[in-house]
Order: structure tokens, then sequence, then C-alpha cells
């Protein structure tokens, strides 16, 4: 793996700014012009770069072994469809909008959150799909997930019996239409029951847990009723994750208007957050507090941590 320095100063840039939406903002009171930060965004494979730092940030904090892989997706709403002719998306209060999704994959061991890769979607293949191509590059890297978790969105056919191959475990949430024993979830009786058996479609027996409206499921036939609700409530740290991307890390606001540079500039925001996260952990302070001295200069940028990285890559 090696970096140049342009990805390294747009690295401190976005670590340092008040207002990280774009190259200008970033540069703001930085020894270096916006255009060497802009330059950064355009070099090839940058989001290639960025995952391969974020596993070797996952590897600082113990191996690739354990923990959780959590996935989501985010809307990234722009004001119309511009001269990428963007989609109309459903955002995450319901609405439609112009714009474009990201579908993200973090580590997690319920405390260290560390964003690993991201896939973006611009409506000409499924999240489903893009999903999957994330998985399946978490396979190949090598990681070995304790738990695999995500909503009911990503509980399709595909995406179970995929993690089943790996021979991972997941938790997840099912809609009361999926079938069980040949009956819709929502017609089996009773607000409070647990049952073994295989769904539609599948061919392996999960264990499913109704907690009134909620079908919580696993592959794991071991887990107790309360572990598989706990191993769930874990997701939520992907959601703190892009709130803490697009709150603090620039993924709204910017202005690129091109697929390379959207994506450069996502990329520098998942890699600041995993260093700030692995730099956190010593410090034992919020991520947000974090930030907020990294902002006044009261705490250095974490830089040297890439250099650990470059050593044992």
């Amino acid at each position: 793996m090696s970096l140049t320095q342009r990805i390294v100063k747009a690295l401190e840039a976005i670590l340092k700014a008040v207002e990280a939406s774009g190259s200008s903002a970033m540069a703001d009171g930085m020894d270096c012009a916006h255009d060497t930060i802009y330059r950064a965004l355009l070099i090839d494979s940058i989001l290639a770069k960025v995952s391969e730092i974020a596993i070797g940030l996952k590897m600082l904090l113990g191996g690739l072994e354990g923990g959780y892989l959590v996935l989501d997706d985010t809307v990234i709403a722009r004001s119309g469809r511009g001269k990428m002719w963007l989609p109309k998306l459903r955002d995450g209060n319901g609405h439609y909008c112009y714009g474009f999704g990201i579908v993200l994959l973090i580590w997690t061991d319920g405390k260290v959150r560390i964003p690993l890769k991201i896939k973006l979607y611009f409506g000409e293949v499924s999240k489903q799909e893009l999903a999957l191509e994330l998985l399946a590059w978490a396979k190949e890297k090598g990681l070995k997930p304790d738990y695999v978790l995500f909503d009911s969105w990503y509980g399709s056919k595909k995406i179970l019996k995929q993690i089943y191959a790996y021979g991972w475990s997941f938790v997840t949430r099912l809609k009361k239409n999926r079938v069980l024993r040949g009956k819709q979830l929502k017609r089996h009786r009773g607000p409070y029951w647990t049952k073994v058996g295989k769904l539609r479609g599948m061919d392996f027996e999960v264990k499913i847990v109704r907690r009134g409206k909620k079908y919580y499921v696993t592959n794991d036939l071991d887990l107790e009723d309360k572990e598989i609700i706990e191993h769930y409530k874990v997701r939520q740290a992907i959601e703190e994750v892009i709130r803490g991307l697009k709150q603090e890390l620039g993924w709204q606001g910017f202005r690129y208007r091109t697929e390379q540079t959207i994506g450069g500039h996502l990329g520098l925001g998942v890699v600041a957050y995993g260093l700030i996260e692995v730099a956190r952990r010593e410090s034992k302070q919020s991520f947000y507090r974090y930030r907020r001295g990294l902002i006044s200069g009261r705490i250095d940028p974490p830089l040297d941590l890439l250099d650990s990285l470059l050593q044992t890559a």
C-alpha cells in the first residue's frame, strides 16, 4: 500500500476542518491550496486505497477475526438531477428526492466503529447487489466476523444464503410476509414466540423470535432469544457512523459533479472516521469530543497511524 502526499494532506485537512464540505472549505487554515486537496480526489483507485487503509486500521485493533460486520445505506440528496442525471430516490424519511445512494459496510466490536468500504448507487444496480459485493470483498480480505447485522430490507434470500455459504452467522429482522412452514410470519399465532425452521426458498434452518410486530432471525441456532435481540441492537452503530460522516466529515453539502470526485471525497471521510475511532480509543473520548479537539488544535491529527499501516503493509 502506498499513499501520496496529496492524500495525506487531504486527510489532514478533513480531520482539522471546521467545515469539511469541499476542498476549498477544507483548505481554509491549511498550509496548502484547495487545488492540492481537489487533485487528491482525482487519484486513480482512491476508493480502493481507502479500503486498504480501513482494513489496516482494523488490523491495528487485533486482527481480522471477531466483532460484527454491519450493512446499511443512506441517500445524499441534491437539489436537482444536474449534469449527472441523478435518479429520484427515497430518503430515510420516506420522501423522494434527486440524489444518489451509498451502501456502507462497517466493522464494530460494539465500542469502536471502523467504516470499511462504500459502494455508490446511482440507480443502475440494485443496492442488494452492491451489498453482496461488499460482503464478497470482506470474505476475500479474510474478515471473520462473529455476526453480520443488517435491517429487514437486506434480509433477502440471496443475501442470507451468501452469508451462510461463507460460514458466517447473521442476525437481522424479517418482514412479516416472509413464509415459515407454509405460513407468513404474521399468520403464526401469538405476539411472542420462538420457532426453528426453514424459510421459503432457503435450504438451511433459522431461529425466529417474534416480539410483538418485530421478527428477529439468525442462523446461529444456539443463541438464546435475549442474545439474538441484544446482538441486533449493535446494528445501531452504523447509523451513528453515518450521522458522524454527514455532520462532521463532509458527507453532505459538497458540490462535486463527477462520480470520481464524489467517491474520492466520501472516501476521505471514511478514512478520517476510522483514524478518529482508533485514536480516540486510547484517550477514551467520544467521537465528537475528539473531533472538537482536532478542530481547535488541541489534538494533533492522528496521521502517525498511517505510518504504522505503511510499515506493516
